[in-house]
């Protein structure tokens, strides 16, 4: 296998795609009307809710009332997203990353990593999301169906319930409390159904199960990148992605084919082929600067991802030099490295043994090891522990000087 390509030889650039069947632009904007009226309906519900009540209680009870709303709110998004949550994992989907109002997690073998999402994430979404990758050994239809209908299904049951108790509950304060529950949960979840565009460019639920209906997953918006990473978080050998998904990626418009330069890359790096991995790092930096400013920005960390492997696997190489000088200037805190985390801990491991201090690269060697053995992708414990090795063998062995560490 030529280490340029994940096959024996480049993937043709097949033609285009079978075109998506989809509602049209015009149907996509009157469903948008509808998803903004259903949510003026709603508001509007919730008031006359409030005014109902409000004779019937007191002044510091209907003040508490209206403070719920914004906790009934935040946990409809809770309840979605830990919906699609569920469905995912029962999928047997790789989740990578779950978004819940201002923080984002990442789910481990063990336990969860929280972070506060950026101001500029914030801005763009004010609710949630849930990124899992489809096992591709699986019905990839029916498991995307099943993800598109687990949010909208926890939110029409815990609004269910919540009705009921309303009804049976003899308190008023309590009443009110599960009213407004039941009538939150019911709005998100049906407006999560309606096919529309949120935002004019992520697809709703509702959207998405559309489109599913009609169909085939390949030719969805986005089916492409999840079956690649799914291919790869699933630990299964990049030497068998399917060739008709890498002839799709590569006559698909950027990022897809630059996804398949970076495999290539990587591919390269493991099999220690410098020249190789050089070009491809070259060509990798001239497709991100010819993309539009947008995409550019977007694709900013996967290139500052590269720059690390390679400053990496050059200082292993050389044992030293201008790599190794660049591993020292590493920003551990850098918010790129975050899902990621055995990353920056390897790294740090690598530079302190470079510079002989023995002590300080045992002591990031050991919390990368726990941060790895911890990371739910399959194969990703054992390739990591084969890079620790080779940085372990460095930490008592001299560093090259001068025209050895070239």
């Amino acid at each position: 296998m030529d280490a340029a390509q994940p096959h024996d030889e480049a993937p043709p650039a097949d033609a285009a795609a079978p075109a998506m069947r989809d509602l049209s632009p015009r149907a996509q904007r009157n469903w948008g009307r509808v998803a903004l009226a259903w949510q003026t309906l709603g508001w509007v519900l919730l008031v006359l809710i409030l005014l109902m009540v409000a004779s019937q209680l007191s002044h510091g009870m209907a003040a508490a009332i209206v403070l719920v709303l914004v906790p009934a709110y935040l946990s409809a998004i809770l309840v979605h997203e830990s919906g699609h949550w569920i469905a995912a994992r029962r999928c047997a989907m790789a989740v990578a990353n779950v978004g819940i109002g201002p923080l984002e997690l990442q789910p481990r073998r063990r336990g969860l990593r929280v972070r506060l999402r950026s101001r500029r994430g914030q801005q763009r979404d004010y609710g949630g999301w849930v990124l899992a990758y489809p096992d591709p050994r699986r019905d990839l239809r029916g498991d995307a169906i099943a993800l598109a209908w687990g949010g909208c299904a926890a939110n029409l049951a815990v609004a269910a319930v919540c009705a009921a108790v309303a009804l049976l509950w003899q308190d008023a304060f309590g009443r009110t409390v599960a009213l407004l529950l039941a009538t939150m949960h019911g709005l998100v979840g049906a407006l999560n159904l309606l096919p529309y565009p949120v935002g004019g460019h992520s697809p709703s639920d509702g959207l998405t199960l559309w489109r599913l209906r009609r169909n085939r997953y390949e030719d969805l918006p986005g089916a492409s990148v999840k079956r690649f990473f799914g291919h790869l978080s699933m630990g299964l050998d990049p030497n068998d992605l399917p060739p008709e998904l890498l002839r799709r990626m590569a006559a698909e418009d950027e990022p897809m084919p630059l996804l398949l330069d970076w495999l290539a890359f990587a591919i390269a790096l493991d099999r220690n082929d410098e020249a190789a991995a050089g070009a491809l790092r070259q060509r990798l930096r001239e497709r991100v600067e010819a993309c539009p400013q947008p995409l550019r920005e977007s694709l900013a960390d996967l290139l500052a991802l590269c720059e690390l492997h390679w400053a990496f696997h050059r200082a292993l190489w050389h044992r030293g030099g201008a790599a190794a000088a660049e591993l020292e200037l590493l920003n551990p805190r850098a918010r790129w490295l975050w899902p990621l985390p055995h990353l920056a801990p390897r790294v740090r491991a690598l530079a302190a043994a470079l510079r002989g201090d023995a002590a300080r690269a045992r002591h990031w060697l050991e919390r990368s090891r726990r941060y790895a053995e911890n990371d739910p992708t399959p194969g990703l414990a054992a390739y990591e522990a084969g890079l620790r090795e080779r940085v372990a063998a460095l930490i008592d062995t001299p560093p090259r000087t001068g025209s050895q560490a070239a």
